[in-house]
This record gives C-alpha cells, sequence and structure tokens, in this order.
C-alpha cells in the first residue's frame, strides 16, 4: 500500500517536470518616432510621511538623545524591541506618542523622551493636500 501511495505521489511531479515552448517571436512595429510625455507632478503628490536624512538620520538621532538609566537590572535580556506609534502632525510635530509593544518595559520613559524632543518629520501628502498621519517605528536596543 505505501508503494503504491508513493508512485501516486511521485507519478503527479511528472506533470510538471514537462518542457514548454518558448514563447513565439514577435515582430516589433516599424520604427516611427514617438511621442514621450512626461507629466511633472507640481504640487508633489503622493510624498510619503518620513523623518528627514531618511532612516540613517532618525537612528541616529536616537542614538544621540537615548539616556539608559544605569540602574536597570537587564537580567539576561539581549536586546530590547519597542514599537512606538505617533501621529505627525501636518507642521511635522509629533503628537499621541505611546509604545505599542515592549518586551522590556524598563526603557518606555527613555524611548518616549527621545520622540517627544523630534520635530524633523515630514508631513504626507495625499490627493495634492497634507495630511496628518499615524506612524508606527521599532526601535531596537542591544545591550552589551
Amino acid at each position: 500500500m505505501r508503494i503504491t501511495l508513493f508512485l501516486v505521489f511521485l507519478s503527479g511531479f511528472s506533470l510538471f517536470a514537462q518542457d514548454f515552448a518558448p514563447p513565439p517571436a514577435v515582430k516589433s512595429p516599424d520604427s516611427s518616432p514617438k511621442l514621450l510625455v512626461e507629466i511633472i507632478d507640481i504640487c508633489g503628490c503622493g510624498l510619503e510621511t518620513h523623518y528627514a536624512g531618511g532612516h540613517s538620520a532618525l537612528s541616529s538621532f536616537v542614538n544621540d538623545k537615548i539616556v539608559i538609566p544605569n540602574d536597570i537590572n537587564w537580567g539576561n535580556i539581549q536586546r530590547v524591541r519597542a514599537y512606538v506609534q505617533f501621529i505627525v502632525e501636518k507642521d511635522g510635530s509629533l503628537t499621541d506618542i505611546h509604545i505599542l509593544h515592549t518586551n522590556f518595559s524598563d526603557l518606555d520613559e527613555a524611548i518616549l523622551a527621545v520622540f517627544h524632543q523630534m520635530t524633523n518629520w515630514i508631513a504626507g501628502e495625499y490627493d495634492c493636500i497634507v495630511q496628518r498621519e499615524r506612524v508606527r517605528v521599532p526601535i531596537t536596543v542591544f545591550v552589551e
């Protein structure tokens, strides 16, 4: 019975092992001049919310500003992972800053203090209108 099931199972793969014919060659149309139209977006529609300078600038800001208390008992923790959520207002300021999830809550206050100092966010544009947006940023702190 086992051998029969094995052969039935193995024979199903032979259907997929066949070589398929290459697609037919398509003759390209004559090379008549074509007009290339480039649409220039004047208002910058579709700009995503981001930190000025990108991810590397955000990482360096957090590294420079975070103050880790000396009296923390790390236990066997090797890295701390936290998710910070906030709203980027139209002027780039942050509101409603809070920690969504963390695996070590002793650093919550230090991480939140860094985000309360941030001002270099650029609000996104949707339909050519600058809008406030909720953003979630993962933070990882490695314990040495």
